[in-house]
């Protein structure tokens, strides 16, 4: 009997130990000890976008906006800190099948041509996001601060690898008009095709309370 009552109580000890771990992942993964970020100021905002190609002597002009709105606080994957979600869409409703609004600039026969929006994050969690939320990291969770994805041009070779470099490449937006301008002309130029302008509404400076 003696040795029934020590496995019972042993048995019971590991349940009640397993229903204390469990409550504790769980409260922990719920975020409810965790601070929530400051609420920003400006929680919707349309950034006007315009690109325009030339390929086989035809112009391709795409016209949109990248509509931004909070969503509310999210948290991170590991539980250790909330972030203000954001969502990203196109005004005009055209829909997309990535990750964030996409435009297929060119389908050609050899290359692919794309436009990314980049998160809703880099457009509105400025600065925010450089100066302050050290508390949210990468998908490594290593310590290093989160940066959100920006806008950028994607070009993708079908034979399997660009003139003369890799089967893709990837431009950052807002530097093609600065030192990564002339490479993405250049790399452009090999499939034929001509940037003649683009043109986006930069990040606002949002304010946190």
């Amino acid at each position: 009997m003696r040795i029934l009552k020590i496995v019972e109580w042993t048995v019971v000890a590991i349940v009640a130990s397993l229903a204390i771990y469990i409550a504790y992942i769980a409260i922990m993964w719920s975020g409810v000890f965790i601070p929530k970020p400051r609420m920003p100021e400006v929680k919707y905002a349309e950034f006007p976008l315009r690109i325009e190609i030339e390929f086989n002597g035809e112009r391709y002009i795409y016209e949109d906006a990248i509509v931004c709105e909070y969503d509310g606080v999210g948290v991170n994957e590991y539980g250790s800190s909330k972030y203000r979600r954001w969502k990203e869409r196109f005004a005009s409703g055209k829909e997309y099948k990535e990750s964030y609004p996409t435009i297929l600039l060119l389908d050609a026969e050899h290359v692919e041509i794309k436009y990314h929006s980049g998160e809703g994050a880099y457009y509105m969690d400025k600065p925010y996001y450089e100066i302050e939320d050290r508390g949210r990291f990468d998908k490594d969770n290593d310590g290093t601060p989160y940066s959100p994805r920006s806008p950028n041009i994607y070009i993708y070779d079908k034979r399997g690898g660009s003139p003369g470099g890799p089967s893709s490449l990837s431009f950052d937006f807002f530097d093609t008009t600065s030192e990564q301008n002339p490479r993405l002309r250049e790399v452009l130029s090999k499939y034929g095709v001509t940037l003649i302008s683009i043109e986006q509404t930069p990040p606002i400076e949002n304010i946190f309370k």
